[in-house]
């Protein structure tokens, strides 16, 4: 870290476009000294607008990622765990933003749901002939995952549009909270990609925008909601996810057959 220029003004949160205020400075990616500002309004932390993202996403970041396949295990489970406890049937049409290798389209297959594959930019490894169709999309969707996405938005209330224009009943993602952690905090990382750092305050204003209610853990699971869920939910959800995501398969049955067969249409 290093002294904030003495000449460095405040910019728009680009959450609740408040004033926010020069927080701390740090070296990103090496070469791009980045300041960092805080919110005095809704506590959101962003840094200032991020020109060095396309430079990030080339560098090697992501094999430092060791611990992506178990955050894919745990989020699968918790994601079929909440659609049983949210009445979410095996039908009903979801979409996981932000897919990367497809294994959470798979896995949630795999336990019973009806999945689909979202990404702009990773190699679907997991869910080929899943992808949404982009041309004529449903308007019906149960629910949207965003994990692992929602630190990365340049511009968080325009970019979670996107998701909200889907007009989903229900969007789960992840994302840690801050909640007054230093400048040396671990998610301020210094690889370029996490730009947005959110509050429950930040996160209330943005579902507020688009006439969603949030239901939060106040830590790392958050979901936007047509309908009003309990808080409790979520880290009832997370404790009990091998059990209740177990339940969700033995009730509906796998997809693995019948989307096999589905591919092999494809492929004749």
């Amino acid at each position: 870290m290093t002294d904030l220029p003495t000449t460095l003004t405040a910019i728009p949160c680009r959450i609740c476009r408040a004033a926010a205020q020069p927080f701390f400075s740090k070296l990103i990616l090496g070469k791009h000294q980045v300041p960092y500002f805080k919110c005095p309004a809704c506590g959101q932390v962003q840094t200032d607008p991020p020109h060095w993202l396309e430079e990030a996403y080339r560098g090697p970041a992501s094999k430092l990622d060791v611990g992506m396949a178990d955050r894919c295990i745990w989020t699968a489970q918790t994601t079929v765990a909440l659609a049983r406890r949210l009445g979410i049937g095996p039908e009903e049409l979801c979409l996981d933003w932000g897919s990367g290798t497809g294994f959470l389209v798979r896995f949630c297959c795999d336990y019973g749901m009806n999945f689909f594959y979202s990404d702009l930019y990773a190699v679907n490894v997991f869910a080929s002939g899943f992808e949404w169709d982009t041309k004529n999309p449903p308007s019906n969707w149960a629910c949207v995952t965003a994990f692992e996405v929602a630190e990365h938005l340049p511009d968080p209330l325009i970019n979670f549009g996107e998701l909200f224009k889907l007009s989903p009943k229900h969007i789960l993602f992840s994302t840690l909270l801050y909640s007054g952690q230093a400048a040396d905090w671990w998610y301020f990382t210094n690889n370029g990609q996490h730009v947005a750092f959110y509050t429950r305050r930040s996160l209330e204003i943005i579902a507020g925008h688009y006439g969603y209610r949030l239901a939060s853990n106040d830590c790392d699971l958050h979901l936007f909601s047509r309908d009003r869920v309990r808080d409790g939910i979520l880290n009832s959800c997370r404790k009990s996810r091998e059990k209740l995501s177990a339940h969700y398969r033995k009730r509906h049955g796998s997809r693995t057959l019948s989307d096999f067969e589905q591919v092999m249409k494809l492929e004749a």
